[in-house]
């Protein structure tokens, strides 16, 4: 059954608008820090700093005012260039807060850099830009005010502690300009990295999509081919029948013409019909082969175990093959090891398997020696058969002994001209191994010949 599944493509957005949007996303999270790092210097100035200085209005009631506007800013702007603004200014006021209420130290001069370094993760310049003015203004301001004697809730107002006058002002000015300078290079080269991250990221979700796409593409493509096999595989089972009703018909009749023909002395006539009843044996040969991939193929092949004496199978299959093995002048060797005895498998597959190896090592090899070595052999607490088949034929390249097992594929494209066959007796011997539990191992050498080792568990014998 094909599983049907449906892909939805997400719409694509610009990159521009998936810029916007993440640029978006970033401030919103860095407008909850900065409220976060506000309301830590308002609790600092109200307790800490107001206790040491007993200044609880300035910390309490300064602080809070500015933490107040930060908060509805926050509800109102977050996300905003407007929130981004008040943020700076909030900072830098703070940053005052401190330096008044340690009555103008240069230790708390520091803050304005550092408050000014937190609005670098924003990776946008304006805040950085209204806290550099705030601070600027700020001390402009209480430097006048510190030179006239003005006072604030009763308090000298004094930004700094070390002196008086503008040229001190200026030069703290100079300072901050310096400092929003080298922050600014910093914001272009996060905010580029940035950018660089977004289109990271959007080129890595397309290519995801494209795989995604590829993936359920190459499924589907699978599914079709499955079931492309497997409408393939019974069209060709049930050709196979059809093919080899007449096909049996025509032998029959040929071998009952033949007959007549010797009786009759109609010596050409019986070569004739000697032709066509070995044309028709090939044929059908080839049709079962056929008929027997596509069951495999299929799924359709089962496997049908008995108890039988092996020596007497193998035996058997020598006396068939025999004569087909010195057809090209080779010698045929059988060595069985003693006390074989009985084995429980499929009785018709392993005759196959052993058949089609030593037709296969018969047609490769001239003049040569082909082996049988039949043994009994202890592997993992279990007990094997080890059937090899040695010839000293053509053999078989590395390269090509990786296709050997491919069905309708000859070892290479030149031997099927030389020495014909359809390249199933070996892949069927192979599957059919498998589907007893067992395997088969090749090992070959160009010009030397080729060793095929099968090995089958024997069973359980009752």
């Amino acid at each position: 059954m094909i599983i049907k599944q449906h892909f939805t493509k997400k719409p694509r957005i610009s990159f521009s608008e998936r810029l916007t949007q993440a640029f978006l996303e970033d401030y919103q999270h860095v407008d909850k820090m900065m409220l976060i790092l506000l309301f830590l210097h308002w609790f600092t100035a109200s307790t800490i700093m107001a206790y040491a200085y007993g200044l609880y209005t300035l910390g309490f009631v300064g602080g809070g005012l500015v933490m107040l506007i930060a908060t509805l800013a926050y509800m109102l702007y977050r996300g905003t260039v407007v929130f981004r603004i008040i943020v700076g200014i909030s900072l830098m006021l703070f940053s005052a807060i401190f330096i008044q209420q340690h009555l103008g130290r240069i230790e708390m001069h520091f803050h304005v850099f550092i408050a000014l370094a937190f609005l670098i993760r924003y990776k946008d310049f304006i805040p950085l830009l209204a806290g550099a003015i705030t601070t600027t203004v700020h001390h402009a301001v209480f430097s006048y005010c510190q030179v006239y004697d003005i006072t604030l809730l009763d308090m000298p107002i004094k930004v700094y502690n070390y002196g008086e006058g503008f040229s001190i002002t200026l030069l703290h000015a100079a300072f901050v300009v310096l400092a929003v300078s080298v922050y600014i290079y910093m914001i272009q080269s996060l905010r580029q990295q940035f950018i660089k991250n977004i289109q990271f990221s959007d080129t890595l979700e397309l290519k995801n999509q494209e795989i995604e796409q590829s993936k359920i593409a190459l499924k589907k493509e699978k599914e079709r081919e499955v079931a492309a096999n497997k409408a393939k595989s019974q069209f060709i089972a049930n050709m196979s029948h059809e093919l080899r009703t007449p096909l049996n018909a025509i032998i029959g009749y040929s071998e009952m013409l033949r007959e007549t023909a010797e009786e009759e002395a109609r010596q050409e006539d019986v070569t004739d019909l000697e032709k066509i009843h070995v044309a028709g044996n090939h044929l059908l040969s080839l049709i079962n082969d056929i008929l027997d991939i596509s069951k495999i193929e299929a799924g359709k092949m089962e496997i049908a175990p008995q108890v039988f004496n092996l020596p007497a199978l193998i035996e058997e299959v020598a006396v068939t093959a025999e004569p087909l093995i010195h057809k090209n002048h080779n010698q045929f060797n059988l060595i069985m090891e003693d006390d074989l005895g009985e084995v429980n498998t499929d009785t018709t597959k392993l005759r196959q398997i052993l058949l089609n190896l030593l037709s296969n090592a018969s047609k490769f090899c001239k003049n040569g020696n082909i082996d049988l070595d039949v043994s009994m052999q202890q592997q993992d607490n279990e007990t094997w058969i080890n059937l090899i088949v040695t010839d000293e034929g053509i053999g078989i390249s590395e390269q090509q002994l990786q296709k050997l097992f491919h069905a309708f594929v000859q070892a290479d494209a030149s031997t099927s001209n030389q020495y014909g066959g359809t390249g199933l007796g070996l892949v069927i011997s192979e599957r059919f191994a498998r589907l007893m539990g067992g395997r088969i191992e090749v090992s070959s050498e160009v010009g030397k010949g080729s060793c095929f080792s099968v090995w089958l568990p024997v069973g359980k014998i009752s």
